[in-house]
């Protein structure tokens, strides 16, 4: 069995780097505009708000790289971590020190 570094460094830095390689600029407006929808929390005087990536950012991410979330998701079902069950309440309290 491939080992998760091994997964990652050959199959899913492989896609990745393709479609960066034809689609960089529409990647990078993606990513711009994702900053400029939230520019007033980014560059707020403190950390007040959280910044929140949600689907349809993730969506928006994926478009731009012209590639589909399930093939990056078929790349990392064969890591060790990709098969943990999380439960997101359970983060949020050691995010917060908890």
């Amino acid at each position: 069995m491939a080992t998760d570094s091994k997964i990652i460094n050959t199959k899913l830095y492989q896609l990745v780097s393709k479609a960066l390689s034809t689609r960089d600029n529409q990647f990078r407006k993606n990513i711009a505009k994702f900053i400029q929808d939230r520019h007033e929390y980014i560059f707020d005087i403190g950390p007040y708000d959280r910044i929140f990536f949600n689907q349809t950012d993730v969506d928006n991410m994926f478009k731009s790289l012209g590639i589909l979330e399930a093939e990056v998701a078929g790349i990392m079902k064969d890591t060790y971590y990709w098969n943990i069950p999380i439960n997101p309440l359970q983060l949020r309290g050691s995010m917060q020190g908890k």
